[in-house]
């Protein structure tokens, strides 16, 4: 495990627009981080129960990765600075302390690996449909354009990996249960969550809907609804921040526009 929290505080920057390359490391060494945690969850993939959220409020745990002070401190959904003068730290006496390493940490690397990369790519995206636009305009011919193919060629590249269909469905499978375990988190802990939990699986949620939601079809995604109910609710407003707010009322919109979607696929007997 000391080799996850290493590569995880080595990457403290890999969420940044523009991360200094210089600083952190590749986009692709960064999914390769995932891809090995996502691995190690499989056996608990399906079951939030057996993870212990007192982690997250465990330094000693956790190696710093969850700091909450400091310049490299985490946002969590709660206050910081009050959450640091707590004398009544929650305590944290898993029964597997492997389980709850693997998940937090997993979920760190996600955040620093896909949900970065799904932003990156939707900015991409919107970059290359102005540039495209502003051609039009001008009636130029986009084929010969040297920024646009060079948008294409980063657009192109990035798809290869955050699009393929089983890194999705690993994905996917990880948010729903992140899900779980925040909905599932007692609420004297819940104030430790990190905000970017929430933000990525909202993030990821919207991306996946929007380039490729067929691969949403056969993963279940319940605990993304209930915890979305949960966090909205008055009974939890002293942890939910206004950022948040706007995420989760942006993946409820494009699930039921991707249920609606579906619906109508299956009744006209066609397939995406």
């Amino acid at each position: 495990m000391n080799f996850f929290i290493d590569a995880l505080l080595v990457n403290i920057g890999a969420d940044a627009f523009r991360p200094d390359k210089t600083k952190v490391c590749q986009t692709h060494t960064l999914h390769n981080l995932s891809a090995v945690l996502l691995r190690l969850c499989e056996p608990f993939i399906h079951d939030p129960t057996r993870i212990d959220s007192a982690f997250i409020s465990s330094p000693i745990d956790h190696g710093g990765v969850f700091a909450l002070t400091g310049e490299f401190s985490v946002s969590r959904l709660g206050e910081n600075e009050v959450l640091a003068s707590n004398p009544n730290v929650p305590i944290y006496q898993p029964k597997n302390a492997f389980i709850p390493q693997v998940f937090f940490f997993c979920a760190r690397s996600i955040h620093f690996g896909m949900a970065s990369s799904a932003s990156y790519h939707t900015t991409l995206t919107r970059q290359v449909n102005h540039t495209m636009w502003n051609l039009r305009q001008r009636n130029a011919d986009a084929a010969l354009d040297p920024a646009l193919n060079h948008l294409l060629t980063m657009q192109y590249s990035n798809e290869v990996t955050i699009l393929s269909p089983s890194i999705l469905e690993e994905t996917l499978k990880f948010v729903n249960l992140l899900a779980g375990v925040v909905l599932r988190t007692h609420d004297n802990i819940l104030p430790y969550i990190p905000e970017h939990f929430i933000d990525d699986v909202c993030d990821i949620l919207v991306f996946v809907a929007r380039f490729q939601p067929k691969a949403m079809e056969k993963i279940g995604l319940g605990d993304v609804f209930r915890v979305s109910v949960k966090l909205l609710s008055p009974d939890y407003a002293h942890v939910r921040r206004l950022s948040i707010h706007g995420s989760i009322a942006s993946i409820n919109t494009y699930l039921i526009f991707y249920s609606v979607f579906l619906y109508k696929i299956r009744l006209l007997g066609t397939t995406i």
